[in-house]
């Protein structure tokens, strides 16, 4: 077994390499599609009275794409998809 300790890989000193025959191609990417139009437009508009299931009754007082920054009538105020919301009649 002693003489399969001393045995020591043999070390190459040549790298692999491609050969001048062997052309490597550059991969092309596909082109980024265009991005998603970050602008939705709502609906709604600020003052619109509004009315939401769980927090009851407000007013519209900015929006920002699809999300609305509400006022209720409990002074409380809350930014919601205006997907939540129904509009309330003036």
């Amino acid at each position: 077994m002693s003489h399969l300790r001393s045995k020591k890989p043999k070390a190459t000193s040549e790298k692999a390499s491609p050969g001048p025959s062997v052309k490597l191609r550059k991969r092309r990417l596909p082109e980024a599609s265009p991005a998603p139009e970050q602008t939705k437009q709502s609906i709604f508009a600020i003052g619109d009275p509004v009315s939401h299931p769980q927090f009851g009754d407000g007013s519209v007082t900015a929006v920002d794409r699809g999300t609305l920054t509400i006022a209720f009538v409990d002074h409380q105020v809350r930014q919601i998809l205006d997907y939540y919301v129904k509009r309330q009649k003036k």
